[in-house]
């Protein structure tokens, strides 16, 4: 289980592993996990049902970490604060 087990799945599916030897996945489907894996589907999903959920953006740099705090506070007609910035994907521990 786990994250670890998530990815090998979502590989395995996409290298086409699971149809060759015809292996089921018990409890989630790829298209299930990928959805709740990848943030945006995530958000997506969610808007779609009628959930809020929290504003949010990706950066990849500082500068872009900036402009994703003032199209926020644009947004919510807020300061933009507090903010959270994390790392997109961690290996567990500290950080995420």
């Amino acid at each position: 289980g786990g994250q670890t087990a998530l990815n090998c799945a979502l590989d395995l599916h996409r290298h086409g592993v699971l149809d060759k030897y015809k292996v089921e996945l018990i409890g989630a489907s790829p298209e299930a996990i990928d959805k709740a894996e990848d943030r945006q589907k995530f958000k997506d999903a969610m808007t779609k049902i009628g959930l809020g959920s929290a504003k949010s953006g990706i950066a990849h740099s500082m500068d872009e970490a900036v402009a994703v705090q003032s199209r926020i506070a644009q947004e919510t007609g807020t300061a933009g604060y507090p903010i959270v910035i994390r790392p997109s994907f961690t290996l567990g521990g500290t950080g995420g």
